[in-house]
């Protein structure tokens, strides 16, 4: 079993990595042009979303250098340094991508539960700074693996895995990184959203009402606006006044005022359906690879059954690169808003790579 499981991981890892890889990278820096160039770039929330993207991209990067070595032999991760330096930097993507979400769906808790507040809470100066703040934890908290990664090895020479007189530290190594990239934001995030949809099914039962109320409200004010109309004609006749902009003023402002709250609400609810889509897909792809690699690190089974949990990780490992990926796939079937700018972006795209190859073509004419 154990034979066939290897071969049948080693055959998806052989296409899907680079698939994942080649797709991820692509779409992640077409996430960034999108919430950095277009009008998206004046919500506070698409700072976080470009930076989440950007991270995402460095660590599909790093990944797709890992499965070049793997395959072609290059010996990128087998210098000293190196292999230090990318394992460093992926496990510095991987958590600043975890915080990241955690800070996002923070803001779209504030904008949900306290919509009087979002705006000096949730502003773009502030948003800098959390995330200059997650970045700085996120180099700091990961410095370890600089020290602890690169043993010589008699045969196979410079080895980029774990320093053999750092091996007592695996299991607490592994126990702080599994409380700060899963532990702590699974909670926070679970909570948070279980608060945020609460929230939603509360203000759409009050909108509901709203609307209800508004209409009654209007049809009074329609019919005693008519009648007081139709007492004062003289009057309203004597002083050359026109009685229909009075009694559409009463008719029309209550329409208007309704369009604009529905519209900001609107951009409100698909941005957090949005955030309630990336933490979600951030659970349900993260969560086994963390779980199995508790189970290898704590089983008390014998070698076979621990060789098995391995295949069974990396199965696992390739759903958390997935999680690296999908994003773009999320924003384009929520977001309305991220489909219509990802359109003018690849139009733009076009049109310049259109208009490059046009300006060489008519430079080769005149040669």
């Amino acid at each position: 079993m154990e034979a066939t499981c290897n071969a049948f991981v080693v055959g998806v890892q052989t296409y899907y990595t680079p698939a994942i890889v080649f797709i991820g990278v692509f779409c992640n820096l077409l996430n960034v042009l999108v919430f950095t160039c277009t009008r998206l770039r004046s919500r506070s929330s698409s700072l976080y979303l470009a930076s989440l993207a950007a991270s995402d991209a460095c660590f599909l990067f790093v990944l797709g250098l890992s499965w070049w070595s793997d395959n072609f032999g290059d010996a990128v991760l087998k210098n000293f340094g190196w292999c230090q330096f990318l394992l460093y930097l992926s496990v510095t993507s991987g958590f600043f991508s975890v915080w990241i979400t955690v800070a996002f769906t923070t803001e779209r808790l504030v904008a949900v539960r306290f919509p009087l507040h979002r705006s000096y809470i949730c502003t773009f100066s502030r948003a800098k700074i959390i995330i200059l703040v997650i970045l700085a934890l996120s180099l700091l908290c990961n410095l370890y693996t600089l020290f602890t990664t690169g043993k010589e090895d008699p045969k196979q020479g410079f080895v980029c895995d774990m320093k053999p007189q750092t091996l007592q530290y695996l299991k607490g190594i592994f126990v702080a990184d599994l409380m700060l990239s899963l532990v702590i934001p699974l909670v926070m995030i679970s909570i948070m959203n279980t608060l945020v949809v609460q929230s939603l099914v509360r203000s759409r039962s009050q909108l509901k009402f709203n609307v209800t109320a508004s209409s009654s409200n209007a049809e009074t004010i329609m019919i005693y606006s008519n009648d007081s109309s139709s007492r004062n004609m003289e009057s309203i006749e004597l002083q050359d006044e026109k009685p229909e902009v009075s009694s559409n003023v009463p008719n029309h402002t209550p329409d208007v005022v309704q369009r604009c709250i529905s519209s900001s609400k609107r951009v409100q609810r698909s941005v957090t359906n949005m955030m309630l889509l990336i933490s979600i897909s951030f659970l349900a792809l993260s969560t086994p690879s963390y779980i199995v690699r508790l189970l290898i690190i704590f089983s008390t089974k014998d070698e076979a059954e621990k060789n098995n949990l391995k295949c069974v990780q990396k199965l696992c490992m390739l759903m958390y690169f997935t999680n690296f990926a999908i994003n773009f796939l999320l924003y384009a079937f929520c977001g309305k808003a991220f489909r219509q700018c990802l359109v003018e972006i690849l139009m733009k795209m076009y049109k310049c790579c259109v208009g490059n190859v046009m300006k060489c073509f008519r430079c080769n004419l005149n040669k």
